[in-house]
């Protein structure tokens, strides 16, 4: 069968690699292929941007956002290989990021034009958009990292305002005529109970 590209997004402290490991064993289980991939990657350009986001170095926003996009271009090659030979892909975070981390007024347009209309940038199958109150998220981080520093965005304010910023971008791209098949999961509740609605959205692309 061709390969599917399903991307996890969403804030951070959602709970995205958690479900992407269980989607992923569950799948694997039903006899899929599947290969799980992460932005920023691991090349020269995703290297560069965790650096940014760590605060060892600094960058204008849309310095960040150009340097996004190259990751971005170079994470395709990649994936059009593993769609070819068959692959589900498990993508932690894409260009709906960009947009609620990177932009603001003056730059949304910008940014979301320069994914979404670059020939070398590939829709998602599904994108699973995770959604989690602000408090909540910072709860899981802190949590997580045992003490380790957090990243710029990070912080109850920062959580906030991307949060308004997801929502608003699934409105402009549901309202766009575009085929994005966005699915908006509440991942507050229960583990099981969010599994489940991951689920039901992934069995319906794949028909299973």
């Amino acid at each position: 069968m061709t390969g599917k590209f399903i991307v996890f997004d969403g804030l951070d402290g959602t709970g995205k690699t958690t479900f992407i490991k269980m989607l992923s064993e569950y799948l694997e289980s039903k006899g899929f292929k599947v290969s799980v991939t992460a932005e920023p990657t691991k090349g020269p350009s995703g290297v560069l941007i965790r650096e940014i986001l760590g605060g060892a170095k600094k960058a204008s926003q849309e310095e960040l956002a150009a340097l996004f996009l190259a990751d971005r271009i170079a994470h395709n090659s990649e994936l059009d290989e593993l769609i070819n030979e068959g692959n589900i892909i498990l993508c932690d975070r894409y260009y709906y990021s960009s947009f609620a981390y990177q932009a603001d007024s003056d730059t949304m347009g910008w940014i979301m034009d320069m994914n979404l209309n670059c020939p070398k940038i590939r829709v998602p199958d599904l994108a699973l958009l995770f959604d989690s109150p602000p408090e909540l998220c910072l709860e899981r981080i802190n949590k997580g990292r045992m003490g380790q520093p957090l990243e710029i965005f990070e912080n109850l304010k920062s959580l906030n305002a991307i949060r308004e910023k997801f929502a608003l971008i699934e409105k402009i791209l549901n309202e766009s005529g575009r085929n994005e098949n966005i699915v908006r999961i509440d991942s507050a509740p229960k583990l099981e109970v969010v599994f489940e609605e991951i689920l039901k959205a992934v069995n319906s692309l794949l028909g299973i």
